[in-house]
């Protein structure tokens, strides 16, 4: 009889410990090193409840946390829709620069499924731009892979231009590469004006990236709107990287041109003699049409 009285008081013993322990810690907490010796040293019948009990509290504790993000995706969807149909601009403005990047960190997904759902129109092309630009400022990779992922020719190419705007503004050298990667800005001039305002921010960066880059019509485009940068505080070595960086060719042709405009305006006497120094041919006698305009001007 002696048995079962000792083995409930040992168990009370281990049920006073525990609780007195979980009286001063988190719940998250009970799997700590003392907490474990405890049930180490309780009777398997003591040790078995404890354990469930933990399991249980995890598993409640996740549950609150993950209704909750479901609870606000859902209220943020909820409030977008109806903002885009307002009439009152504020509030379509709210969505889209305070609702949007709320929902885009909580719940990709659905910012896809919103914008799916929304017909074809202005409104849609709208949340179109918005999305791509509040998801690259969140997410890079995540927003190029929705990007992506887009069958709409059309609309791809509409985010795309926005991620690239996006990214543009802290990273230019990332943000063309994603240019060429959608095959967005190189026909239109937005990766050459990219590039440009890189090289009057940061005309060493720019000019180490382009120069690292594989030779080709890629390379030399981006390279002669840096050099016309570079000719303004460093012509001559604008004028150098012009004719031996460039391939010949009518790049080339337009680089050297504007490179000696810049110079000629700036030193005469120095663009001068360095146009008298090269070879003659093709670009010297383009080189000397120049400095001849530029002394009649």
């Amino acid at each position: 009889m002696k048995t079962p009285v000792i083995g409930a008081a040992v168990g009370l013993i281990a049920g006073l410990i525990v609780c007195g322990l979980s009286g001063r810690q988190r719940p998250e907490h009970l799997a700590s090193e003392d907490v474990r010796e405890v049930v180490r040293s309780t009777p398997t019948v003591a040790a078995r409840p404890t354990a469930r009990a933990a399991t249980v509290t995890g598993d409640t504790a996740r549950q609150p946390l993950e209704r909750d993000r479901e609870e606000q995706s859902r209220r943020l969807q909820l409030e977008i829709e109806r903002a885009l149909v307002s009439l009152d601009e504020v509030s379509r403005e709210r969505a889209y620069t305070q609702l949007l990047p709320g929902l885009i960190a909580i719940d990709p997904a659905a910012v896809e499924r919103l914008v799916e759902r929304c017909p074809a129109g202005p409104v849609r092309e709208q949340l179109l731009r918005y999305t791509a630009l509040a998801w690259s400022a969140a997410n890079l990779q995540g927003a190029v892979d929705w990007v992506e992922a887009m069958k709409d020719r059309d609309e791809r190419l509409i985010a795309a231009n926005e991620v690239v705007s996006q990214v543009a503004q802290t990273d230019p050298a990332q943000a063309i590469e994603v240019s060429d990667l959608f095959g967005v800005g190189r026909s239109d001039g937005t990766v050459e004006h990219i590039a440009q305002l890189w090289a009057v921010e940061d005309l060493s960066g720019a000019l180490q990236w382009v120069q690292a880059q594989p030779g080709g019509p890629q390379r030399d485009q981006l390279l002669a709107r840096i050099v016309a940068v570079q000719a303004e505080s460093a012509p001559a070595d604008a004028a150098r990287s012009a004719l031996t960086q460039i391939a010949p060719g009518p790049r080339q042709d337009d680089a050297v041109t504007s490179v000696l405009q810049r110079w000629s305006a700036q030193d005469p006497d120095a663009a001068s003699a360095w146009v008298e120094e090269l070879p003659k041919g093709h670009v010297r006698g383009l080189a000397e049409a120049e400095v001849t305009r530029s002394a009649q001007r």
